[in-house]
């Protein structure tokens, strides 16, 4: 048997976030078609709050809702430069923008975050990476160059990427470079 400190194969997930059929136009006759954004990360508004994910920012938020980040710091007490940390729950400001409108934002920004991405990759399937002590989720994405964190929160939509565990098996996508076949992260 492997060490626990091994990659082994996924087993097959009941809903993977993006699946292969998703991925057919960016190889086939339509590419440049992005995949379906997944719907494994709650992008939803509740009791105007929403919770931090990958590639968000203060200053995103901001433009969204139409207001000034400062104003986002003082409704969070938030000091000038603390960082938005991935997975905390921040109050907003719906004064000039409807949580419906802002979600739309929301998803527009992930689809074309996806759309890039699927645009030069696609996924081959999935690995279990078991989180050792000392591993963090930044040199976790060191180690499987180029999957971003954004698929892999996707990937693990249960598991806190911002407070990872020593021994919490982590699903990442294995990658290939669209163009010239070549599997990412190895």
């Amino acid at each position: 048997r492997a060490p626990a400190t091994a990659l082994a194969e996924a087993a097959p997930r009941a809903a993977e976030p993006v699946t292969a059929e998703a991925q057919e136009p960016q190889v086939g006759p339509g590419a440049g078609t992005p995949p379906p954004l997944a719907d494994a990360i709650d992008l939803a508004v509740r009791d105007g709050s929403v919770r931090v994910i990958a590639e968000e920012t203060l200053g995103h938020y901001a433009d969204w809702l139409g207001v000034s980040a400062a104003r986002l710091r003082e409704i969070n007490r938030m000091k000038y430069g603390q960082a938005v940390l991935l997975g905390k729950t921040l109050k907003l400001d719906f004064a000039r923008v409807t949580p419906d409108a802002f979600e739309q934002k929301r998803r527009d920004f992930h689809a074309r975050l996806q759309a890039a991405f699927f645009a030069q990759r696609r996924i081959l399937g999935t690995e279990v990476y078991i989180v050792r002590r000392g591993d963090t989720l930044w040199s976790i994405t060191q180690r499987y160059a180029g999957v971003p964190v954004w698929l892999l929160q996707q990937y693990n939509p249960d598991l806190e990427l911002g407070a990872l565990r020593t021994g919490a098996q982590l699903v990442v996508p294995r990658l290939e470079d669209v163009q010239a076949g070549v599997v990412a992260g190895r």
